[in-house]
């Protein structure tokens, strides 16, 4: 092969590079401009307000123990009372459901929150009836109130912890403003 060839080969192989090079970074461009969302809170959002959407999640106000001693939890998002606490020393969150006769905890919590056994039942949710292993004797923390004695159930299946109209019962519960307070005794 002559040297002119040899040249000839390697400009064409230069601009073949070149070509290969300038379309990856042309084909990169255009990926750039393709962004693709997830949402998460099942609405529909226009092309207009989805970039906004994804710079300004809803930051949900947290639960505050008033000077009076009442326990102040603000309705989330979603529309539900959710409340920081602990089974047994083991930090969990609850979802206040009035519905629930007693508390429940997701089986895979049980360990770590210290329930070794449970009297096997049978009961009805809202989801059909279910095993439950039911523990007597918990002690449940919400805020700056402790429930000694707490019955609670453990479910496979179960995606968060409950906590039930048995615990609420013990205290004065009142609904306003987008607020549940929890005050001691009734």
């Amino acid at each position: 092969m002559t040297q002119s060839h040899q040249l000839q080969k390697r400009n064409y192989l230069r601009k073949l590079a070149t070509a290969w090079l300038l379309g990856t970074a042309i084909s990169a461009a255009f990926a750039a401009d393709v962004i693709n969302y997830v949402i998460y809170d099942g609405q529909q959002y226009g092309t207009d307000k989805i970039d906004t959407i994804v710079r300004s999640p809803i930051i949900s106000a947290l639960p505050r123990l008033m000077p009076s001693g009442d326990y102040v939890v603000p309705r989330s998002a979603d529309g539900h009372y959710y409340l920081p606490g602990f089974v047994n020393g083991h930090p969990v969150v609850f979802l206040v459901d009035t519905g629930a006769s007693f508390s429940v905890i997701p089986l895979r919590l049980a360990r770590n929150s210290g329930i070794r056994a449970a009297i096997a039942e049978k009961l009805e949710t809202a989801a059909g009836r279910v095993q439950t292993g039911v523990s007597q004797g918990n002690q449940l923390v919400m805020g700056a109130f402790t429930v000694p004695n707490a019955k609670v159930g453990v479910q496979d299946g179960l995606s968060f912890p409950i906590l039930g109209i048995d615990v609420l019962n013990r205290f004065q519960v009142i609904y306003a403003n987008g607020t549940m307070t929890l005050r001691q005794g009734k």
